[in-house]
């Protein structure tokens, strides 16, 4: 779609606006011409004419259609003659509701991450303040001190990671490294380094096929994935809870299902079709111990 072109007259009444502006604003011509175009614009309550001429540039404004709420952008340019009278208006409307979107969507993220920073860095100022006013010398207070500055710091560069790999995705001369890999073993392997190390009391199920399969990905990035999927399911596992592992063979389609299932608090059903979406967040009280890695990444 092209950006739509609305003119007016001196007094504000619609003479011309193209094909693009009327489906832009959802409106039909013979209903569109000679309306104020403060009307049109939904603006008659709080601009007049004489306002848009004189003191706007450019506003944002919410348009209804398709039952979906659209954000258009309105730039205005003063038609004058060369007597200096107004003699109209132009008014230039993009469709920016995906861009408000992802905006919106960029603000509420580093709002979350700027919290999720300053959790660590509070903890860790308090532990290396103590450090540094004696408990240093202390043999069984600084191991302590210092391990959960680590593990403080080790959680913060998680985070930093997930954002520098998500604008490598962004990348277009991106590429992913694909190679024929046993997926069982190699799904083996990661699920086997997760047992070894977790701290909590959570069990793993494993429902995988006795042969091999195969499949063409990049190692790398798969593990990645599989990392933040399984930290995620044991985060959000209650103690003595279970995570269930299962591959399945679609021979049909040639295809591997892999899943995770954990009894964790779960996702609400208004959020499943927004999880992918990039910057999302699940309400935040229904969070639990950290910042969870995000969909998107997954993705």
């Amino acid at each position: 779609m092209t950006d739509g072109v609305i003119a007016t007259n001196q007094n504000g009444a619609i003479i011309l606006l193209n094909s693009p502006a009327l489906e832009l604003l959802n409106v039909s011509r013979e209903t569109a011409l000679e309306m104020p175009i403060t009307s049109l614009l939904g603006l008659e309550e709080t601009h007049t004419f004489e306002d848009l001429v004189e003191n706007q540039d450019s506003m944002l404004i919410e348009i209804e259609r398709e039952d979906q709420l659209s954000v258009l952008r309105v730039n205005f340019s003063v038609i004058q003659k060369e007597h200096g009278k107004i003699d109209g208006l132009i008014a230039v409307i993009y469709d920016v509701t995906e861009q408000e979107k992802i905006d919106a969507e960029r603000r509420e993220f580093v709002a979350n991450v700027s919290h999720e920073l300053r959790t660590p860095l509070t903890t860790m100022r308090s532990y290396l303040e103590a450090l540094a006013e004696g408990a240093i010398g202390d043999k069984e207070l600084a191991p302590r001190f210092l391990s959960v500055t680590q593990n403080e710091t080790e959680r913060m560069i998680r985070l930093v990671n997930d954002l520098l790999q998500l604008s490598k995705f962004d990348s277009k001369d991106y590429q992913f490294n694909r190679e024929w890999t046993n997926f069982i073993r190699f799904i083996s392997l990661v699920i086997d380094r997760f047992e070894m190390t977790k701290e909590q009391h959570v069990d793993f199920i494993r429902n995988l096929p006795q042969r091999e399969v195969y499949v063409e990905i990049d190692q790398d990035k798969i593990t990645q994935v599989l990392d933040n999927i399984i930290s995620n399911a044991m985060k959000y596992s209650p103690e003595g809870g279970h995570i269930t592992f299962t591959v399945d063979l679609d021979e049909e389609k040639g295809l591997v299902l892999f899943s995770v299932k954990d009894e964790g608090i779960g996702i609400p059903k208004k959020d499943m079709d927004k999880i992918f979406e990039r910057f999302y967040r699940v309400d935040k009280a229904r969070t639990r111990k950290s910042l969870a890695e995000p969909a998107s990444v997954l993705r």
